[in-house]
């Protein structure tokens, strides 16, 4: 009898350690801030031509090229390695239009883009480094103009010290509506706790 209570008592012990060490690493409420990069340039030269000869060429986009901006994100954990990300961001830029749904814009107007990501993590936030996979639902607004798009991309995430996370993220956006131009997103940005992990 005396070892079948010290066997729950230890089965009790491990889940219960189990339970909290889980939760330990279950990321809290994060605000963060970062700059971005729209690419449009390297998928109009995929589109026209191909992506080994981008590659041959070496005509990849440069910084230069691309249209910046920043955002402004809200990230929470749903488990260890899950988490969901909303994101607000603002760029300055002449949209390259598909068709001619969009009449041609003559000086860069701000277009305004909120998606929703969730992040498939492969390691959880008590590690140094962790990769990820990200993939959303996204709209935007420019020149009076609507479209929504599919993000689909990966990213890095180091952990800084408690609750404090650098991020670098690139994105591949997939048009959902006929007003929107696949493009490449690049983001690098800060992000800390709003509080305690709960």
């Amino acid at each position: 009898m005396k070892k079948i209570l010290l066997f729950i008592s230890v089965l009790c012990f491990v889940v219960t350690g189990q339970a909290q060490w889980k939760k330990a690493n279950k990321k809290g409420h994060i605000l963060g801030v970062s700059f971005t990069l729209h690419d449009f340039k390297t998928v109009s030269d995929y589109q026209s031509s191909s992506l080994s000869s981008i590659m041959d060429k070496g005509s990849w986009a440069q910084t230069r090229d691309m249209n910046p901006g920043f955002a402004l994100s809200y990230a929470s954990g749903i488990s260890d390695n899950l988490d969901v990300m909303l994101r607000l961001g603002l760029t300055s830029l002449d949209y390259p239009r598909p068709g001619n749904r969009i009449p041609t814009a003559t000086i860069p107007h701000t277009m305004i883009e909120s998606d929703v990501s969730f992040l498939a993590k492969l390691l959880s936030d008590r590690y140094l480094i962790s990769p990820y996979v990200s993939l959303g639902a996204g709209a935007s607004a420019w020149n009076g103009f609507f479209a929504a798009y599919a993000p689909l991309g990966l990213g890095l995430q180091v952990n800084l010290f408690d609750d404090v996370y650098l991020n670098f993220q690139s994105q591949f956006r997939f048009p959902v509506t006929g007003n929107a131009s696949s493009h490449i997103f690049y983001g690098i940005g800060m992000s800390s706790a709003l509080g305690k992990k709960e």
